[in-house]
């Protein structure tokens, strides 16, 4: 199923839509610098736990 966003122009949406048609190797990424030093690098720094939830059981999955 397709996920569009209410936010983005039919221009923005196009242009994802033609970017999601692509295969990674046809994508250019060269003016992206790659990181190539991860030593600052924190894990699960933008994931917040649900508190008082329980974890899923395999039943709930």
């Amino acid at each position: 199923m397709k996920k569009t966003y209410a936010e983005l122009t039919p221009e923005q949406q196009a242009e994802i839509d033609a970017l999601m048609a692509m295969s990674e190797d046809e994508i250019d990424t060269s003016d992206i610098p790659e990181i190539v030093d991860w030593s600052n690098a924190r894990r699960g720094m933008f994931h917040r736990l649900r508190q008082g939830l329980p974890p899923p059981s395999n039943e709930q999955r």
